[in-house]
């Protein structure tokens, strides 16, 4: 009885939570397609053709590609560098690369607003320059995912299997070890880094809404036209685009994370990979590669409280002096319905929600997922795959269907403080049922089992066994979901609300939407995002010090 019981929590768990991400999707695109008057295959074709759609498509897999393509060319050199040799400082090092993944969207954009901007490299008027500035942001943000996919397996890879490899026919050239070792070896990881750095980039909002304003991505098409929608008779058209735009994403999407999902099983079958890691000393020329690369991720960062100290002067035209007006405008509240003090007040109240509710569940569903894979493993997979959606619908997608559909369903709803907390969990739980799969797959599964032939608990199991296992996973889970939840800014931007939904990344969107003629306006912007980067980074800093580097970041 006590184990039916059992594996029925277990069945909830995983079942509770499909539920929380399909029902406002349902909810949403049910209102949708009865203000689109029906779906019809039509409307992928007007998509296409139509005058405030026409280029959107192929820009998106456009900046997508190209940001995957440079993401892998940068971050393959550091991850090889990082694996095969030693660095006094190597956690730090490693840490300050994988930073960017962590840091809210909308700060980086700010960081390379700053960059290319007046004061800056005064790029901005240029839309060339502004297109390759979205590239190298969106590879900044996902070269942590390179590293942290690639560089395990290399470091574990033992040096005599290649040195072996030399004495070989198929061995004498760099490039014959590449393409007949390295190649086979690595491209399950590299491939998973890319999709997922892919989807990233695809779903993409903070930054194409600030770096690149004059192009539309599916997902800033489905967030800027989004007001009216799914009212039926009003903007039919619009419901019908949007509709079209929302079954594109989701398609693509879904086919990367079914990708994802074959590849995760080949990564533990290419080699057998040994537990200890092997590093070489390092050649002086390295470092050619590694510190330019340190400083390419921390230059951003610097400009973004840079730029909250600099200030256009009004007298003088290009010309700036040093001032503190953007904070004291950021702290009185000028540029926007809240001030920076509320507004970190209601992201950290909306970060702690998340943590409470997401680490909790996502250990459980981790816990039934392992029991599922004991019984069946093909079944653990479909129901992983299901649990895994969030990572291929976008926060707006996420965001829309929560509006819309909660509106309609229950009006009421949408006035409580806590429906944005919503969207913040359902993003964030993957991430935490990822750190935890690794750790539990690790556990000795005849040291579990030796445990209930000796008549222990389930509690008594996890207090005793699993807790030991846990403890350092937990705390990087419960960080790495705060920050997660500090730098949402898709699903909490679609459901801001005249200042009482406000987080530090809808305040930066509201200062930076203000006119720009006025010289305040980005200064009060880059004081609202150095706040946010800070308490973001503080909260990486000290989950990077628990991170087991074995599972390669446990993302």
């Amino acid at each position: 009885m006590k184990s039916r019981q059992f594996h029925l929590i277990h069945f909830f768990s995983i079942g509770s939570f499909i539920l929380l991400i399909l029902l406002p999707l349902f909810l949403g695109m049910k209102r949708i397609l009865f203000a689109s008057e029906g779906w019809s295959f039509s409307y992928i074709h007007s998509f296409q053709t139509h005058n405030l759609t026409s280029g959107v498509l192929w820009f998106t897999f456009l900046q997508a590609t190209l940001s995957t393509l440079l993401t892998i060319i940068i971050g393959l050199p550091l991850a090889w560098i990082l694996a095969r040799y030693h660095w006094k400082k190597a956690p730090l090092m490693r840490a300050i690369l994988t930073m960017p993944f962590v840091t809210p969207t909308i700060v980086a954009a700010m960081g390379f607003l700053a960059i290319i901007g007046r004061g800056g490299l005064n790029l901005i008027g240029n839309e060339d320059y502004r297109f390759m500035a979205l590239i190298l942001a969106h590879a900044w943000f996902n070269i942590a995912l390179i590293i942290r996919f690639v560089e395990p397996v290399i470091s574990r890879v033992h040096p005599s299997m290649e040195e072996q490899l030399r004495f070989l026919q198929m061995g004498r050239t760099p490039y014959q070890r590449i393409r007949c070792f390295w190649i086979p070896i690595l491209w399950p990881s590299i491939l998973s880094g890319a999709i997922l750095t892919f989807t990233f980039s695809f779903t993409s909002f903070a930054m194409i809404r600030w770096i690149t304003p004059g192009n539309l991505s599916l997902e800033s098409f489905m967030a800027i036209h989004s007001s009216g929608v799914g009212i039926p008779g009003y903007l039919v058209e619009i419901n019908q685009l949007i509709l079209a735009a929302f079954l594109l994403q989701l398609t693509i999407l879904v086919i990367g994370l079914g990708a994802i999902g074959i590849l995760q099983k080949k990564l533990s079958s290419v080699i057998p990979l040994v537990d200890e890691k092997y590093e070489k000393p390092k050649p002086q020329k390295i470092r050619l590669i590694l510190y330019p690369a340190l400083l390419f991720v921390v230059t951003p960062l610097i400009s973004v409280i840079v730029g909250s100290f600099r200030i256009q002067d009004r007298t003088k035209r290009g010309t700036y002096f040093w001032g503190l007006d953007g904070w004291k405008r950021a702290i009185n509240g000028s540029y926007a319905h809240t001030d920076i003090i509320d507004a970190t007040m209601q992201s950290l109240v909306y970060a702690s929600m998340t943590v409470i509710i997401a680490v909790p569940l996502g250990l459980l569903i981790t816990k039934s997922l392992i029991e599922l894979e004991k019984r069946s493993n093909h079944k653990a997979r479909i129901a992983e795959t299901f649990l895994m959606l969030p990572f291929c619908i976008s926060a707006v997608m996420i965001g829309l269907g929560i509006l819309i559909g909660f509106m309609k369903w229950q009006p009421d709803l949408m006035s409580h403080w806590w429906i944005p907390v919503l969207p913040h969990i359902i993003i964030a739980t993957p991430f935490v049922i990822r750190i935890f799969l690794s750790t539990y797959r690790s556990i000795d599964g005849e040291l579990i089992e030796h445990a209930k032939t000796l008549g222990l608990a389930n509690w008594a199991l996890f207090w005793n066994i699993e807790w030991h296992y846990i403890r350092p996973p937990l705390i990087v889970a419960s960080l790495f979901c705060a920050a997660i939840s500090l730098g949402e800014f898709g699903a909490s931007w679609m459901l801001a609300r005249d200042g009482s939904f406000d987080t530090l990344s809808v305040l930066i969107d509201q200062i930076m939407s203000k006119p720009g003629f006025d010289p305040l306006t980005y200064p009060t912007a880059m004081a609202v995002a150095t706040v946010l980067m800070i308490i973001t980074l503080s909260f990486f800093t000290i989950a990077e010090k628990w991170r087991d580097e074995h599972n390669g970041g446990g993302f």
